[in-house]
C-alpha cells in the first residue's frame, strides 16, 4: 500500500469527490479491463472529479503521478494475466452487509469501479457481443453491489430472476467476487485482443463520469447524491 499516495488522496485539500485510495483501485480496475485502452491523460482527471488535484510543488506532484501508474500497472498486470484480484491491503469485512458501511473499503472498491465502468459504458455497449450479455449483466452487479444498499436492494428487488432478500445476495456476491472480477476481465481482454486484429479504436462521443449521471436504482437522482452518497 502506498501510504504517501492514500494520504494526499485522502486529505482535505483535494478536490470534493476526489477518489480515495480504495476507490482508485476499482476504478483502475475497471480501467484496465475496459475492451477499448485508453490514455492516462483521458483517466487521471477523473480520480481528481475532474477538478485541480492541488498539488504542492513538482516534487508531490512526481510522487503522485508514479503512485498512481504504479497502481495501474499493478492491477493490469493482474488482468494480462488473468488473475486480477482485490489488492491485499484491502480488507473485505467477514459479515456480508457491513460492506455497505462507509467507511468499508470494499464499498469505495465498488463506487470506483462503478464510475470507472460508467465511463467506459459506451465502450462496452460497442463491443459487447450478445452471447456475452447474461454473464457480463452478472458480473457487473457483483462487482458494483456494494457501491450503495440502495442499488444493492434495487439488484436483489429487479436484478434477479426471482426477488431474493438482499442479506442473501450481499452474501453470494462475496462469495464470488473473485469469480467476476476474472470474468469481467477475461471478457474486455479477449474483445482487446480480437479488436486490434479487425477493427479501428471506438471512439466514445462524450465522456461520462458516473457520480454526475443518474443513479441506476432508478430514483432519478445524481448518482453521487443517491446510491454513491
Amino acid at each position: 500500500m502506498n501510504v504517501e499516495l492514500a494520504k494526499f488522496l485522502a486529505a482535505d485539500e483535494r478536490p470534493e469527490n476526489t477518489m480515495i485510495y480504495p476507490e482508485l483501485y476499482g476504478f483502475l480496475f475497471a480501467v484496465c479491463c475496459a475492451p477499448e485502452m485508453t490514455m492516462p491523460s483521458d483517466w487521471i482527471p477523473l480520480i481528481f472529479n475532474n477538478e485541480e488535484a492541488g498539488y504542492a510543488d513538482g516534487a508531490e506532484t512526481r510522487m503522485v503521478m508514479a503512485g498512481i501508474m504504479a497502481a495501474y500497472n499493478e492491477v493490469n498486470d493482474g488482468v494480462v494475466s488473468a488473475e486480477p484480484c482485490l489488492p491485499a491491503w484491502l480488507e473485505v469485512l467477514s459479515s456480508p452487509m457491513e460492506n455497505f458501511d462507509n467507511e468499508a473499503p470494499l464499498t469505495y472498491w465498488a463506487r470506483g469501479f462503478f464510475v470507472g465502468h460508467d465511463w467506459l459504458g459506451e465502450v462496452w455497449n460497442h463491443y459487447l457481443l450478445p452471447e456475452m450479455e447474461e454473464e457480463f449483466t452478472a458480473c457487473l452487479m457483483m462487482l458494483s453491489f456494494f457501491s450503495g444498499i440502495e442499488l444493492a436492494e434495487a439488484f436483489a428487488k429487479e436484478g434477479c430472476e426471482t426477488p431474493v432478500a438482499v442479506e442473501t445476495l450481499a452474501e453470494v456476491s462475496v462469495d464470488r467476487l473473485g469469480m467476476a472480477m476474472a470474468s469481467y476481465a477475461h471478457m474486455g481482454r479477449s474483445i482487446y485482443l480480437a479488436s486490434q486484429q479487425s477493427q479501428a479504436p471506438f471512439q466514445r462521443e462524450a465522456d461520462k463520469i458516473g457520480r454526475n449521471g443518474p443513479c441506476p436504482c432508478g430514483s432519478g437522482k445524481k448518482f453521487k447524491h443517491c446510491c454513491l452518497h
